[in-house]
This record gives structure tokens, C-alpha cells and sequence, in this order.
């Protein structure tokens, strides 16, 4: 019996021990009071080994009290949670791997604010710096335009091998591809005695696709010919058969965006490969999306057969984002009105410039004179409410004779060619009346309109 009581004695030891040593560690891991409560005693350790049969049966009541409020697979610390924040508890009952991506993941909240919360932006003041990063580095641009231009003998003699011309880099090469054709391609081509068409299909227009290129090639070719199809697959063979036995070049084909919104399918890459292909035909095909190449598999590469010219040019895009409102990023999807008319003319050339201010000062003309004789009459609208239509419009011939007097162009294929860029922007419509007679006005109202002749 002696050696029975001793050892419940001890174990009666033991046990108060473990209370006074459990305590007296609750006493020092305590904090002060200033700065957090204190923790209740189930939530605490002692600093002894967890090895010794004292703090076992501690750890074991703490582990199985930590299990009953948590999840599997977590650990508890109590010595560490009297000391964290409350937020930052959850991290340390992770294990693994998990509880070390929980533990050093940013803790920081992250901002709500968004675009939208942007101060808006007058489009004056967008202009002025605008400008003012275009004169930055011009030195260097032009030095790198030089450069390219030095290589357009190059170019031509690789077109002339058969191989069509891929440009890609940062930065509009909308100009340079355009130099590239009109200034050195169908010059060279001309004074080698070869007459040429040339075509532009602007792919950064959202409108864009094969259809109108291939209605385009059409009417340049085939005139009036009602044996040239419509399905642009079935046009794409005719001119095949049509230029079989004819001599290289009879058409030089400019793309510009090829990976615009209206060419990105596998359909109207197919067809444009198909275009390419053809012996007789020059293309070059200019690209902005670093994932161009994707669209295209093995068959389609084949067919175009480019070669890649890097011409990054640091050049803004002006023209390829007036399609857009670049001023309401997040709010609208359209780029109308005369603001958008605004911008679009200060990125085109003066001529340009001059021509839609004539086609303004006469539409205004006519809109006055409408609204005066319809003066009284039962559901006139207001004059600023006035809005342009083909009543308002100018003829084609008369407004291409005043450009002509006012040496603003000099031949009905760059006149068509400005107004075609401003039907393409929804600044100008070209359309015929009943009797067939071509005119041109601009669909906006008297107020925007005076307000556009104003500006520079």
C-alpha cells in the first residue's frame, strides 16, 4: 500500500506543479494591459519541452480544445496568437504549404478606385499633350524614319521576288506603309512603264472586312462587268483566272491593321491569304498585337508568304484610335459628334483640314437658308436643333471644282480618297438622291457645325 499512496502523491505533485508553472508562464507571456486583454488560460502554453509528461497533458487539452473550434489539418500556436492581430490569426493555423502562402501574401487592402473615379479630361487639353509627346524625341523618330526609308529598295526588290511584306514594331506605321506605296512602290512601278492599281484596307476601322476590299477591287478591274461575283471567295478566283496569263503587278493591296477587330477571324484571314497568294498581287500587311501570329495556322502563313520587316516607329496612334473615344475609356464604345470630328482633323493633313472646313462653311449656307424658308411652318425644329442631311449637302462635282480652285486637291482620286477617310470617321456621308446626283454632307447639327469651323 506504501508504494501506492507515494506514487499518487507524486502524481498529486506533479499536477500542482504543472498548474503553478502553467500560471506563473501565463503571468510572464501576459501582456500589459495598456496594450491587449489578456487571454484566457485555455489558449496558452507553457515554454517547457511538450516532451515532458507535465506539459503533454497541456499540449494534448490545448490541441484537442484548438481542433474543436477549427478545421483539420491546423495547428495551434497559442504563445503566438496572444501577441497577433485578430485578422491575422487564420494565417497561422494553416500547415504546409498552404499556411506559408497564407502568411506572406500581401495584407494590405487594395484600392477600389477605378477609371471611371478619373477626373474627366477635356479634349483640348488631351490635344495640348498630345502634342507635346510628339515633339518629344522627334530627332530621334525621324532618324529612325530615315533609316526605313533607306531600306524601301529593299522592299520593293523582295515584292518583286514574290514575297509579301509583313511590318510590325511600337509605335503607327500606318504613314511609313503608306510612303512606302505611293511614293516609291507605284512611282518605281510607273517609270518602269507598268500601269498599277493600288487598294487600302484600313483595318482599324471597326467596319472593315474582305467584302468591301473585294467590292473596291471590283469596281477599280470590273467595272460594271456582271459577271464579277459578290461572294468575296468567288471574286478572290475570279481575279485569279482573271490575271493568269497577265504580267506582275497589276494590283498592289495595303492593309493596314491586319489584326483590327474586323479582320480577326479565321474567315477573313483565310480570304486575305487566298488575295495574297495570287502572283500578280503585292501586299503589304502592317501589325500592332504582339499575338498577331496565333490567328494564323501553317496553311494560312503559307499562302501569305511574308517576310518580317521590324519598323517600330514610336509614332502615336492617332488614326487608329480616332475610331474610339480615347477620352471615355470604360464608358462608351462609339466616338461620334463633333468632338470626335475635332480630333480626327487634327491628326489628317491640311489640305484635308481645308476641304472639311469648305464642306462645313457650305453646308451651313444651305442649313440657314433652309430653316429661314421653313420658318413658321407647323413642326419647324429650332436652328440649333437643325441637324444635316442631303437637302443640306454639297454635289460632289461642285464641291471637287472648289477644292480644285482652291488648290486643295489636284485629281478626283485623292478627293475621293479624303472624303472616303471622312465617311470612314462618321464625319461626312456621300450619298445619291433620287434623280442619282452624288452628295456629300455632314450629319451634325448648326451648332456643331459652327463650332468645327471655328476651330483650327
Amino acid at each position: 500500500m506504501a508504494p501506492s499512496l507515494t506514487r499518487k502523491q507524486d502524481e498529486s505533485e506533479e499536477e500542482s506543479f504543472s498548474e503553478s508553472d502553467h500560471s506563473s508562464s501565463y503571468e510572464r507571456q501576459t501582456p500589459s494591459k495598456k496594450t491587449r486583454k489578456a487571454p484566457t488560460p485555455t489558449k496558452t502554453s507553457t515554454k517547457r519541452s511538450k516532451s515532458s509528461p507535465s506539459s503533454m497533458k497541456i499540449y494534448k487539452k490545448d490541441s484537442e480544445a484548438a481542433s474543436a473550434n477549427s478545421t483539420p489539418n491546423k495547428v495551434a500556436l497559442p504563445e503566438l496568437i496572444a501577441f497577433r492581430p485578430v485578422k491575422e490569426d487564420r494565417a497561422l493555423f494553416l500547415d504546409g504549404y498552404e499556411g506559408y502562402f497564407e502568411q506572406n501574401k500581401l495584407k494590405n487592402a487594395v484600392s477600389t478606385g477605378s477609371m471611371t473615379n478619373a477626373t474627366d479630361l477635356e479634349h483640348s487639353e488631351f490635344l495640348q499633350i498630345t502634342q507635346i509627346l510628339n515633339i518629344l524625341h522627334s530627332q530621334q523618330r525621324d532618324v529612325l524614319k530615315s533609316y526605313y526609308e533607306s531600306l524601301f529598295n529593299q522592299w520593293f526588290f523582295q515584292l518583286s521576288e514574290g514575297f509579301n511584306m509583313a511590318f510590325y514594331g511600337l509605335g503607327s506605321k500606318r504613314a511609313l506603309a503608306v510612303r512606302f506605296i505611293s511614293e516609291y512602290v507605284l512611282v518605281k512601278l510607273s517609270a518602269l512603264g507598268k500601269e498599277t492599281k493600288s487598294v487600302v484596307l484600313n483595318g482599324y476601322n471597326p467596319e472593315a472586312s474582305v467584302r468591301e476590299l473585294m467590292k473596291q477591287i471590283g469596281s477599280i478591274f470590273y467595272n460594271g462587268n456582271r459577271d464579277y461575283p459578290l461572294n468575296p471567295r468567288s471574286a478572290i478566283e475570279f481575279i485569279r483566272k482573271e490575271f493568269k496569263d497577265l504580267e506582275s503587278p497589276q494590283l498592289v493591296v495595303l492593309v493596314n491593321n491586319i489584326d483590327g477587330e474586323g479582320l480577326r477571324t479565321d474567315r477573313s484571314q483565310e480570304l486575305l491569304s487566298r488575295l495574297a497568294s495570287i502572283p500578280q498581287i503585292w501586299m503589304c500587311v502592317t501589325m500592332d498585337h504582339v499575338n498577331t501570329p496565333v490567328m494564323w495556322d501553317s496553311g494560312v502563313l503559307s499562302q501569305f508568304n511574308l517576310l518580317w520587316h521590324e519598323t517600330t516607329t514610336f509614332d502615336p496612334y492617332l488614326i487608329e484610335t480616332s475610331f474610339k473615344n480615347v477620352l471615355a475609356l470604360g464608358k462608351s464604345s462609339k466616338f461620334i459628334g463633333s468632338k470626335g470630328a475635332e480630333y480626327v482633323l487634327t491628326s489628317l493633313t491640311s489640305n484635308a483640314r481645308k476641304l472639311y472646313h469648305l464642306l462645313i462653311a457650305r453646308q451651313i449656307k444651305n442649313m440657314n437658308a433652309d430653316h429661314k424658308a421653313s420658318k413658321g411652318k407647323k413642326g419647324t425644329k429650332e436652328k440649333a436643333k437643325f441637324i444635316g442631311k442631303i437637302r443640306h449637302g454639297v454635289p460632289f462635282k461642285e464641291l471637287y471644282e472648289a477644292c480644285l480652285d482652291e488648290f486643295i486637291t489636284s485629281n478626283e482620286i485623292s478627293f475621293r480618297t479624303v472624303l472616303g477617310e471622312f465617311c470612314e470617321h462618321k464625319m461626312a456621308v456621300l450619298s445619291k438622291d433620287n434623280s442619282g446626283t452624288e452628295f456629300v454632307y455632314i450629319p451634325f447639327n448648326i451648332e456643331e457645325l459652327e463650332k468645327l469651323a471655328t476651330s483650327a
